[in-house]
């Protein structure tokens, strides 16, 4: 997937979604893909106009309303002064980056890499974000997450403002699954 960004405060989208089903997907799943970037991309430390998204997670207000759809959350991609690139959860709701449990986890260049989700569409303490790079946990976020009933679910590029402005991702397997799938892709019921 190849996307051209621009400066201008308009993304720039490059994606495979799952979000245009009736009632959407399930409220309780595991999400994963392959990675694969073959070069580094910089953008400044500002989410609001700079940002490199690879996977997102919608939720609807309206749950039968396609026009009510809303971002809840990214796993960006970011980079450091030395051209490194690392895994961020931006959380759309108070709209900053969520805690991580390992603080810029690396993410590599020149070689695949799996991010593997599992999301919990609930409006109270039971909502959960878990986000595992290469098989390690990354993040764990517990809060309401959304209005059950509709996940939209997308991966790909997503971004504005990066430096080069044209980038290249890789994005392969794919899955849904109610276990987790890990680095093997085995799953075990």
């Amino acid at each position: 997937m190849t996307m051209t960004t621009s400066s201008d405060p308009v993304p720039a989208l490059s994606t495979l979604g799952r979000e245009d089903s009736e009632p959407g997907l399930p409220d309780e799943r595991y999400f994963s893909s392959w990675y694969y970037l073959p070069q580094s991309a910089s953008l400044p430390n500002a989410p609001v106009l700079q940002y490199w998204a690879i996977m997102r997670f919608r939720a609807r207000t309206a749950t039968a309303d396609p026009n009510s759809a809303i971002d809840l959350y990214d796993i960006d991609l970011r980079s450091s002064a030395s051209g490194t690139m690392s895994l961020r959860v931006f959380d759309y709701v108070p709209f900053t980056d969520a805690p991580m449990v390992v603080s810029d986890p690396p993410v590599p260049v020149g070689r695949w890499f799996q991010v593997e989700a599992f999301y919990r569409n609930a409006t109270d303490e039971s909502g959960r974000l878990s986000v595992w790079l290469d098989g390690a946990l990354v993040a764990d976020i517990a809060k309401p997450t959304g209005a059950p009933g509709w996940v939209g679910w997308r991966v790909g590029n997503m971004g504005i403002d990066l430096n080069p402005k044209t980038v290249t991702l890789y994005v392969d397997d794919c899955a849904l699954s109610r276990v987790r799938v890990g680095l093997t892709g085995v799953l075990a019921f």
